[in-house]
């Protein structure tokens, strides 16, 4: 999974590396796959337990890859020399037989050839995808990536209000739904197609489009940025509103919109009433030239046909009154002219006077004087939305006014330039790098099949070709001495048979060029490997939570890349709790008088072999192999050997402090990976509790398969004397019994009993084995035989952790005593680290737990109060939480389930997790939908409503959109948009493969939408879905 893969690829540019696996989180698989690189790349790698059981898991895995030659697991020197003069021997006969046969072998060049053909593939494959992802995921505005940026363009062709981004960031106005609106909204539902960008198959679509183009704007003049697109659509917000403000009035162009600036309208309305008022008094006024003209009412003033005629005016050389009529007309239209000059000179107006005569250049500036007069007058004030949009317009840059001149014939400017803004933005980015196919995802997951095949075959032959070249250079070099007189069965006339530590002290890089993995225990570590500073490529600690600092130091050194593995929510090194088992008769406040101050100082440490002078390390003495003819072992001191002087380290009191390796390594600030992908569990229920307690939610779990109940508590009150509970004893057996049934192949499932100490551990055990010697309980007996065949174990809480079981049954212990009593004394539990215990507890089934509890309802139901009770109660506190947890899922009470679960992630968590990002958070975390939400609305209004679901969580992905038509026997088909959080990571092709292998487990069908093909062709890609959806494997329908 990615988070695996992540810490592989974190390897080759980290030396130090800490490994944080929580229960279940395929911690072995990652492991496997460090040994198995190891080994591609030639490099030893040493693994460092104490736990045989994890070491075991490894060796198998190996084995299973077909690499257990190559991999010594190894807790016995004494017993462990059989094993390897065994493994040697065989391989060293093979090839010497080949050699002599002139056996030819395939070439290490070939295999290696094949091998790097189909790496070096995977890797352009690998970074194609992510290289497509990082162009998916470039923010171009509001931070919108590609993807949202082609949905919000969408949105605003079919009209749709959406809630993020660009619609959220510069208010995208309320949608129009009349009028040419509609007929948007049609053409979007329709779809569209054209070869640059969202197309048109409506006059009314491709208006939108070219908004820009209309204007004269070339995409090359825009910067296309969220500064300048915020720019735009306040201004285009403000000129509509202004527009569609003035609009109504537009007809009667009155004022000079030219005279129409400045910062204060009502200056300028002050300025024309000024003027028209001079107009009016020279026009109308009492004193008026004009009209003391007009007011003589000569019946001839405006015949000037008569008045031009000779005789009228041959007649006026003669006539005083015919000379004065002729005299006022010239004056009048003198008047009038000088009127229209003044007029059209100041500007204010917008008036052309077109009369050459008094009577016409009077009637034109009565008529503008009385419009004028009109205008101002107006109760809707049409000068002050004249002058407010005008006052835009004058501001604008050349660009901004052809923009507003281009959206004047739209219903709606914003959404007309957002839709042709968006869309030249895309074509602006669009490259040949972003996809639009998952070819290239099918052909990594071919790849991606056949490397392991590779890598096998090149491990296998490099290897051998090593181990023959370490057979000629040991018998070269060492004077008639073979390899079968060193890797001898027994001792023989020449040569002695040697203890294994010997063996591998003669020649080391032979022995590790036949075992370049070795599984084994600090102890062996140290006497295999004395003399070895940092001789293998890698030293790896598995299980680091119990193992100690002093044992495993000198391990430590021997490596020149250090790889530590754990939890640190798992138990600590295994004497951590042995004073406070030992004590654990004693009452609950006398134990908290004795060890809570202890357990609660953060600097407590086990010092034992560090000299605290200076910050050395000292000696640390292991024991001597119980072999009587290895009984020369060497001493196990790191000190001995090349590296003889002190191994000096600058380290505080706080460090030195450290319990554990896994706490040491991470004050050592190693480079912490997480592996966050739940799988042992088959409900989440079952990892749920840990999870918010112990790990922040960090962990993604896989959902049921199946619906069933995971959980079943019994609460059964039993008596708690003598550190036993017989009725939990017998509430056990009665589920072995009756509650476990047997596999349809017959075999049973493998069960696990777990109890809180070794004494109900017993008491457990005996009643089994009483009935296993009984023939009153035959078929009990028969039973029991079959479940220990699957791998029955009864085991207290300190010896449980490494184990898993398809069912767990687990029997608290405690309860009243004898006198009816309840004492709070829960041994290890109680102290501030022991909610380790109960989750290793908690977390060991794969598909049941079964609680049985004699702890009274009342102690454990409020277990929040204890949850603020203090730092040194988180045991208890959990252990509670856990019971009253295990009841509500038990009792199906859903609400009480998620309430304990928010209680424990507020409080518990905070005890011991850390805040770093985590990959759960990755995957979950919420992100812009705009394109989804596109996908969503069209299958919505093909499907219905019910059919379709935007954004369903599953297996800790978000499905983008989800088809179910609810009929039997017809898949769920999971509808993955190329829209994701993960795209800049560098496992980005991981997420996909590993999301789509996930959903395809669980029944559902997979089909990817890709934006830039939506964008280009929706109509195209409308059809491709649906004739996917429809095709008759996706409905259920067998076909031949």
């Amino acid at each position: 999974d990615p988070s695996q893969q992540g810490i592989l690829n974190s390897m080759r540019t980290t030396r130090n590396l800490l490994i944080q696996g929580p229960p279940g989180t395929g911690k072995s698989q990652t492991l496997t796959a460090i040994l198995i690189n190891s080994l591609e790349n030639r490099r030893k790698t040493i693994v460092v337990c104490e736990k045989i059981t994890a070491l075991k898991v490894l060796h198998e895995a190996m084995a299973e890859w077909g690499l257990k030659e190559h991999c010594l697991l190894i807790n016995d020197v004494t017993g462990g020399r059989q094993t390897v003069v065994g493994s040697v021997r065989k391989r060293v006969e093979r090839m010497k037989r080949e050699r002599k046969a002139e056996k030819r072998r395939i070439s290490r060049p070939v295999v290696k050839t094949s091998l790097d053909r189909v790496i070096q593939r995977s890797r352009q494959l690998i970074e194609l995808i992510n290289k497509q992802h990082r162009m998916l995921s470039r923010v171009m505005v509001h931070e919108l990536d590609w993807p949202n940026t082609v949905g919000q363009l969408l949105a605003e062709l079919r009209q749709e209000e959406v809630g993020d981004g660009v619609g959220a960031s510069v208010d995208v106005a309320a949608r129009d739904r009349s009028g040419t609106g509609e007929v948007a909204e049609s053409g979007a539902r329709e779809g569209v197609a054209t070869g640059a960008g969202v197309g048109s198959d409506t006059t009314v679509r491709k208006s939108y489009l070219d908004t820009l183009t209309e204007a004269g704007l070339e995409p090359g003049s825009l910067t296309f940025d969220s500064e300048e697109l915020d720019q735009f659509l306040a201004l285009v917000s403000k000129g509509q509103e202004r527009f569609d403000a003035w609009k109504p009035h537009s007809g009667r162009k009155v004022l000079n919109s030219s005279m129409l600036k400045g910062e204060n309208p009502y200056e300028v309305e002050l300025a024309v009433k000024t003027a028209l008022a001079g107009y009016v008094r020279r026009f109308r006024g009492g004193k008026s030239d004009i009209q003391s003209i007009l007011q003589k009412n000569h019946p001839d003033l405006m015949d000037l046909e008569k008045t031009g005629h000779p005789m009228f005016r041959l007649k006026a050389l003669f006539s005083k009154e015919k000379r004065a009529l002729l005299a006022n007309q010239k004056r009048l239209l003198k008047l009038c002219e000088e009127l229209a000059a003044d007029m059209k000179r100041d500007g204010w107006l917008n008036v052309s006077f077109r009369g050459d005569t008094a009577e016409v250049l009077l009637g034109e500036i009565e008529e503008v004087l009385q419009n004028t007069q009109d205008f101002l007058s107006d109760p809707d004030d049409p000068f002050l939305a004249e002058f407010q949009w005008y006052q835009l317009v004058h501001s604008l840059s050349d660009d901004q006014r052809a923009v507003l001149d281009a959206l004047k014939g739209r219903d709606n400017w914003k959404r007309a330039f957002l839709i042709s803004y968006l869309n030249a933005l895309l074509i602006r980015n669009a490259t040949s790098d972003l996809p639009s196919g998952d070819l290239n995802h099918k052909e990594l997951d071919k790849y991606l099949q056949s490397i392991g095949r590779e890598q096998i075959r090149y491990i296998q032959e490099i290897w051998d070709q090593f181990q023959e070249d370490e057979i000629v250079r040991f018998e070269q070099n060492l004077d008639g001495l073979l390899v079968e007189n060193l890797y001898n069965y027994r001792s023989g006339h020449r040569f002695k048979r040697q203890p294994l530590w010997k063996i591998v002290l003669y020649d080391t890089d032979f022995f590790t060029s036949f075992f370049p993995v070795i599984l084994t225990t600090p102890e062996v570590c140290s006497t295999l490997f004395e003399n070895c500073h940092e001789y293998f490529d890698a030293v790896l600690f598995d299980e680091a939570s119990q193992l100690r600092v002093e044992d495993n130091l000198p391990a430590m050194m021997k490596g020149k890349q250090v790889i530590v593995a754990g939890d640190e929510h798992q138990m600590p090194p295994s004497d951590y709790f042995r004073k406070v088992v030992d004590d654990s008769m004693m009452g609950d406040s006398m134990m908290e008088e004795e060890y809570g101050a202890w357990d609660a100082d953060p600097f407590y440490t086990l010092r034992g072999g560090i000299d605290e002078s200076d910050g050395s390390i000292g000696n640390h003495d292991s024991s001597e192999s119980d072999d009587s003819s290895d009984s020369d072992s060497p001493s196990n001191s790191e000190n001995n050997g090349a590296q003889r002087g002190q191994i000096r380290i600058d380290l505080d009191e706080v460090l030195l402090s450290s319990e554990s390796m896994l706490e040491f390594s991470s004050e050592l600030r190693f480079q912490k990976n997480y592996l966050d992908f739940h799988y042992r569990s088959r409900h989440p229920y079952l990892i749920d509790f840990s999870n918010h307690a112990f790990y922040g939610g960090r962990l993604v779990p896989l959902p049921a398969t199946i619906d069933y109940n995971p959980i079943t508590f019994y609460q059964v009150d039993g008596m708690y004397t003598g550190r036993t509970n017989e009725a939990e004893a017998d509430r056990v057996l009665s589920i072995l019994e009756h509650e476990i049934e047997p596999l349809p192949d017959g075999s049973y499932p493998s069960v696990g009993i777990a109890t809180v100490n070794i004494t109900q551990r017993n008491l457990i055990k005996n009643k089994i084995m009483q009935r296993q010697g009984s023939k009153e309980f035959e078929p009990f007996r028969q039973k029991l035989m079959g479940l220990e065949k699957a791998g029955l174990f009864v085991k207290n809480l300190e010896n449980i952790q490494g184990d898993e079981r398809d069912i767990i049954i687990l029997s608290t212990t405690y309860g009243r005593g004898p006198k009816g009593r309840f004492v709070r004394n829960f041994g290890p539990i109680n102290q501030k680290k022991g909610y380790k215990l109960l989750n290793v507890i908690v977390t060991r089934a794969k598909r049941k737990v079964y609680v049985c509890t004699s702890v009274p309802r009342e102690e454990y139901e409020p277990f929040k109060e204890y949850l603020q009770a203090g730092a040194g109660r988180h045991g208890r506190a959990v252990f509670y939480g856990y019971l009253a947890y295990a009841k509500a899922v038990s009792e199906k009470r859903e609400k009480q389930r998620r309430a304990i679960l928010e209680a424990l992630s507020g409080t518990v968590v905070r005890a011991g997790a850390e805040g770093d990002l985590r990959a759960g958070e990755v995957v979950r975390k919420a992100h812009n939908i705009h394109f989804e939400r596109e996908v969503h609305a069209f299958l919505a209004g093909h499907f219905g409503v019910d059919a379709v679901t935007l954004q369903m969580d599953f297996a800790g992905y978000v499905i983008d959109v989800a088809y179910d038509p609810k009929i039997p026997g017809t898949p769920k088909i999971a509808i993955e948009c190329d829209n994701a959080t993960y795209h800049g990571s560098s496992e980005a092709y991981l997420y996909d493969l590993h999301r789509v292998k996930i959903l395809e487990q669980h029944g559902f069908r997979v089909f990817r939408i890709w934006s830039t093909n939506w964008w280009r062709n929706p109509e195209a890609e409308k059809r491709r879905l649906l004739r996917f959806i429809e095709a008759p494997e996706n409905k259920g329908i067998l076909t031949s």
